[in-house]
């Protein structure tokens, strides 16, 4: 069954907070881009001390991105998938650059996701040219 929107925004939201992680640090480019992400897809204000609490509540229950996604892989459509990859390379390129971890973490995210190395490419070659996030 697919997660239903609010479902699929919850996921989305963890996937994004847990995406800010991965460098080490919390980037306030990349809050700006959650806020974006949200309001501009699920019509859902958040504020920046909002997503920092998300942060800090999925780091302290040692939830780990690609467990929360495999975990949910098979209730997501082809569309929801595609969406988790493009709004992890936002979150991720928010700062102008994707460092090494993210890179790998962005293949990690695919795996869990039942996306073949091909399909990921071709995503990431997509978001990286046209920059559409959403």
């Amino acid at each position: 069954m697919v997660l239903d929107e609010d479902r699929f925004a919850t996921l989305l939201r963890r996937a994004m907070v847990l995406m800010t992680r991965v460098d080490g640090h919390v980037d306030a480019d990349e809050l700006v881009r959650i806020q974006w992400i949200m309001r501009r897809r699920f019509q859902q204000e958040l504020e920046p001390d909002a997503i920092v609490a998300l942060i800090n509540e999925q780091v302290a229950g040692g939830v780990r991105l690609h467990d929360l996604l495999a975990e949910h892989a098979s209730s997501l459509d082809h569309e929801q998938k595609r969406l988790v990859l493009a709004v992890a390379f936002a979150v991720a390129s928010a700062d102008g650059t994707i460092v090494d971890e993210e890179d790998a973490l962005m293949a990690r995210i695919a795996q869990s996701l039942q996306v073949g190395p091909q399909e990921y490419r071709t995503l990431m070659r997509h978001a990286m040219v046209a920059r559409e996030f959403l």
